[in-house]
């Protein structure tokens, strides 16, 4: 193995040093209870953006209790505050257990992830169609609340407004994504733009407005933030709709 897991990886020399230097600690500190580590999210994908996108990092340990993290926290802390490395800590039996309540999420993890070390769980792993069409409901519902609710607080303030709009597109796209390998529709392509475009023709959404979306997480700033909210409830009301109503084809 190379003394840096992340040769290669498009990241800065601060993500770098922090992901080598966090899992280096992680197995002199944790030893033979650490399993794996697992790199996730727009880091693993090719399309992290500095300071502004979450570093995710799967880290597998045989035992999870109190007693085995309280020794782990100093590593966890200095990698958060060097590049925000996010740990999302599980057991290997619980990555089968959990799938049917985590279906989209896991099924994004082993879509896109760069192992770093140790056992990879996520490998092949399968869940039940309804399990993902019910987490992608439920999470389409949760983004509409709280929009609603965000916009019921800060309706006189754009760039509240924006911010709160920003993340959208990229939680769609995984939950799409999702639902379109089950209607067997798949995007043309791996990136979110494409997810978004596949979504809009299979779920008959408003592809101007996932387009916007995307252009906001990319930061350029919407012409009217208010109006594109607005545009967004209706778009995850009628995606949640949508879902509601799929049957397998």
């Amino acid at each position: 193995m190379p003394d840096s897991v992340t040769a290669g990886l498009a990241a800065s020399t601060e993500v770098s040093s922090a992901l080598d230097a966090l899992c280096s600690e992680l197995r002199t500190v944790a030893g033979g209870n650490l399993r794996g580590l697992i790199l996730y999210g727009g880091l693993a994908q090719g399309r992290f953006r500095p300071k502004s996108s979450d570093v995710n990092l799967v880290v597998l340990l045989d035992k999870a209790d109190a007693g085995s993290l309280r020794p782990l926290a100093p590593a966890f802390r200095r990698a958060f505050r060097a590049a925000g490395v996010n740990a999302f800590i599980l057991t290997p039996h619980e990555v089968r257990e959990a799938a049917d309540v985590f279906p989209t999420k896991f099924l994004d993890i082993a879509r896109f992830h760069r192992l770093l070390w140790g056992e990879n769980p996520f490998q092949g792993i399968t869940v039940e169609p309804e399990h993902v069409r019910l987490r992608v409901e439920q999470e389409l519902r949760n983004m509409l609340m709280r929009l609603r609710h965000r916009y019921a607080m800060v309706a006189d303030d754009a760039a509240a407004i924006s911010a709160a709009l920003r993340h959208v597109s990229t939680s769609l796209a995984v939950e799409l994504r999702a639902m379109l390998e089950l209607q067997r529709t798949p995007p043309e392509g791996e990136d979110p733009p494409a997810v978004l475009r596949a979504a809009a023709r299979t779920l008959g959404l408003d592809a101007g407005v996932l387009e916007r979306l995307w252009d906001l997480h990319e930061g350029k700033a919407p012409e009217d933030p208010p109006q594109l909210l607005a545009a967004t409830l209706t778009l995850l009301d009628a995606a949640a709709s949508w879902v509601d109503r799929w049957k397998a084809p």
